[in-house]
């Protein structure tokens, strides 16, 4: 099955990169991507979602619905880097404050991984959160004419009665359990379609206008452009303020029973500045693609 995927971010209005807190990753190697979205609000939850989006997609094997993360691993990780720049020469006194105070950060999450089988292909999901992932089957009916039936897609999680608000389901840096229940979707027969997985206002934006949105995505295919519709959007208050994070994954029969990339242009957040930059590879295998920031970066432009 051949294989094409984009990956691009932004950041809030009057905010840079240094301050998104939007992370995702694309692993090559175990056919995992991860997305997830670090509270605001809570501290250093960048270098959380980073340290989510790590773990899944390094994860070699099924999804343990059970336990899809190594929560305490990371959170011993995470721990682990506060200290580190809690007790650097220098530091802001808040980071000295809320560690000491053991604030903790949070973040949604979704995870997808494709696997063959007995020479089947197949997709598991799992999700926590308000950052989603949408399938669209290739012989769905996306052209918005055929008014007899429905643009039909699956999402995890179920898009139908999800509320939009302040108080998602997340994972926290310091809890043992996740704040809330993981929604999955296991053994799904992988035919050709595509997936997106997205944060939460790209995500509510994306239910609210179902085809007219597919249609603004699939024209989506440099950062560049990312930037420049994202930020036509906001203007017309059509989507919220927030960070914005899109992965698409393309997937075509080719008759072959392995998976084979061979397109990815996915944006790498470290390497992203003002004005952005975009960095495309062409039949890249075994690689992995990320948003990673250094966390000096991410402290700098801290505000409370």
């Amino acid at each position: 099955m051949e294989i094409k995927v984009r990956g691009f971010i932004y950041h809030k209005a009057k905010e840079s990169y240094n301050d998104c807190n939007d992370r995702y990753k694309a692993n090559f190697k175990t056919n995992r991507f991860a997305i997830s979205d670090g509270v605001s609000s809570s501290f250093l939850s960048g270098i959380w979602a980073e340290l989510l989006v790590d773990e899944f997609t390094t994860q070699a094997g099924h999804i343990n619905t059970n336990q899809p993360l190594s929560l305490h691993k990371i959170q011993h990780q995470w721990a682990e880097e506060v200290d580190k720049l809690a007790n650097k020469d220098g530091q802001k006194w808040f980071v000295k404050k809320f560690q000491k105070g053991r604030r903790s950060a949070a973040a949604t999450f979704a995870g997808l991984h494709f696997y063959y089988e007995d020479r089947t292909p197949y997709w598991d999901a799992i999700a926590l959160g308000d950052t989603f992932l949408f399938y669209i089957p290739s012989t769905a009916d996306q052209s918005g004419e055929n008014k007899k039936e429905l643009f039909h897609y699956d999402s995890l999680p179920l898009k139908d009665g999800f509320i939009f608000n302040d108080f998602p389901k997340y994972l926290d840096s310091i809890s043992k359990e996740p704040q809330g229940v993981y929604c999955s979707s296991l053994r799904n027969t992988l035919n050709p379609g595509t997936f997106l997985l997205m944060t939460d206002a790209l995500a509510e934006w994306f239910i609210s206008n179902d085809t007219k949105a597919l249609k603004q995505l699939k024209k989506w295919t440099s950062q560049e452009i990312f930037v420049k519709e994202i930020t036509k959007l906001r203007a017309r208050k059509n989507i919220n303020n927030d960070d914005y994070s899109l992965v698409i994954i393309e997937l075509l029969d080719d008759g072959k029973e392995k998976f084979n990339y061979i397109e990815t242009n996915i944006t790498d957040l470290s390497q992203t500045t003002e004005p952005k930059k975009q960095k495309t590879q062409k039949k890249s295998h075994n690689k992995q693609s990320t948003t990673s920031l250094s966390i000096e970066d991410t402290i700098k432009k801290m505000k409370f």
